[in-house]
């Protein structure tokens, strides 16, 4: 299974070595219905597909089916549904993707994931700060190097609750949502599908 290190999806807890969070979950309970062993590998958002292709990895269980994967990966899903939002810096004010999309508004975002492509479509005339994949957004904003980052819903509420003090938690209108899926390389046999 294609772990991604980002909690709450999966993470290595340094004392006992082992997963947690809801894809190792989840991983656990299909491996108990087909009767397999399974083991987590990592992956980045943006290394995913690669892995599938590479065969690395047999599944990612939750990946965004961005237009770039659909065309190497297979889907199925989805299997849950996250808006997402803007951590602003202090003092940038916004509640709409309109306030964001103006070429002043730097927006830090891992290049090639879900996050990327709402971007694109919401706020494409937005400065966009690309980072690679692994990097932690919220240090571009800190930093002073981006004045926003695009987040789940999820992530965001979560990289808030570790540092506070980072800026503004901003859910623009309209609420934009996205589904994640299970992610497979193509097979002509459909059973594993």
């Amino acid at each position: 299974v294609g772990c991604v290190p980002d909690l709450p999806y999966a993470g290595e807890d340094p004392r006992t070595g082992r997963w947690r969070g809801y894809v190792p979950l989840m991983a656990a309970d299909i491996a108990k219905i087909l009767k397999v062993e399974w083991e987590c590998v990592p992956v980045t958002w943006g290394t995913a597909a690669l892995a599938l292709q590479a065969g690395k990895v047999d599944v990612v269980l939750d990946l965004g089916a961005t237009p770039q994967r659909a065309l190497v990966v297979d889907f199925v899903g989805p299997s849950n549904r996250q808006a997402f939002m803007m951590i602003t810096r202090r003092g940038l004010t916004g509640s709409t993707w309109e306030d964001f999309n103006k070429p002043e508004i730097r927006v830090a975002v891992q290049i090639g994931t879900t996050n990327e492509t709402i971007l694109n479509r919401m706020a494409p005339r937005a400065t966009k700060v690309g980072l690679p994949p692994g990097t932690d957004p919220s240090l571009s904003v800190s930093s002073g190097r981006a004045d926003a980052f695009l987040a789940t819903f999820l992530s965001g509420t979560i990289a808030h609750s570790k540092n506070p003090g980072i800026g503004d938690l901003v859910l623009p209108t309209p609420i934009v949502s996205a589904d994640s899926s299970i992610a497979m390389r193509y097979e002509t046999d459909p059973r594993w599908r």
